[in-house]
């Protein structure tokens, strides 16, 4: 078992919030997860995103992404430089809200 202070873990892991819909596309609602510190995360951080909300959430949102067994999955590519994720939609799912509630 390895036991890390505050300040350790915070220099080792970093926390993303994501947010999904409501059921309706009126909200956005908060999941917030820990990376670890490296290069490559804005993948791994898209790649969390495609897969869906944590278990807990699942019943109450869905993802603009789309469900992760969809047949046509969203793209998604990263600049290496930059190290900025980018994420390729069907047409169909952009502008599923122009204004949305967080909360």
């Amino acid at each position: 078992m390895t036991i890390l202070d505050d300040a350790q873990f915070r220099a080792i892991f970093t926390d993303v919030t994501m947010y999904f819909f409501d059921p309706q596309h009126r909200f956005a609602v908060p999941d917030t997860r820990w990376f670890l510190n490296r290069p490559g995360m804005p993948a791994q951080i898209a790649g969390r995103l495609q897969q869906g909300p944590a278990e807990w959430l699942s019943g109450a949102v869905v993802s603009a992404l789309g469900a992760p067994d969809d047949a046509t999955p969203p793209t998604v590519s990263v600049n290496r430089d930059s190290q900025v994720a980018t994420v390729g939609l069907d047409p169909s799912a952009v502008g599923v809200r122009a204004s949305l509630s967080c909360f």
